[in-house]
């Protein structure tokens, strides 16, 4: 087992796939990157080790708290952490959105979709990673829960699937491009 995944953290990142999420979404150096309910930033510091710039937003005062915390210690200048709701963002264009664990949770799906359609530009490109529409002891409700299909009816027409994956047991991934 490699050094990061002997930490908690290390164990998060590899049960939540955060490499091959990396990959599917293609950053690099030049990635402007949005994540939308960044938690303690299992995604938000990987993705600031290969992008340009990260923000990383949660409507959690003490998650913020945390990864603030957490990148003072560790150094990481290049993520900017916004406290609130990602429909009252300031427009701004990212090169990539990632949404994970809260799409479904969404009320207003036209609301989220215009947001979205005003931080994309063409060619941006959208993660959202999700549970899978399956009965289970944990997660959300079942009736809750979006299949990929329930996720391309929200996006609309001005994206299009890119790439699927299916990773750990509950979760999937689903990669879109904005036209």
């Amino acid at each position: 087992m490699g050094r990061t995944e002997e930490t908690e953290e290390g164990r998060r990142q590899h049960y939540l796939h955060t490499d091959i999420v990396i990959e599917a979404l293609g950053l690099d150096r030049n990635s402007k990157v949005l994540d939308v309910g960044c938690g303690m930033g299992v995604f938000s510091i990987p993705f600031a080790a290969v992008a340009k710039s990260v923000k990383a937003v949660d409507d959690s005062e003490k998650m913020i708290e945390y990864l603030s915390d957490r990148l003072e210690e560790e150094g990481i200048e290049n993520i900017t952490l916004v406290l609130g709701e990602f429909q009252d963002l300031s427009k701004e264009v990212f090169t990539h959105v990632f949404i994970s664990h809260i799409l479904h949770e969404m009320e207003n799906f036209e609301q989220f979709r215009e947001k979205l359609l005003e931080l994309t530009s063409p060619g941006s490109r959208v993660g959202i990673f999700e549970w899978k529409r399956k009965r289970a002891d944990y997660g959300p409700e079942y009736q809750e829960r979006l299949s990929p299909e329930d996720v391309m009816g929200v996006v609309g027409s001005s994206f299009t699937l890119e790439r699927y994956e299916e990773l750990s047991e509950p979760f999937y991934l689903v990669v879109l491009k904005r036209i």
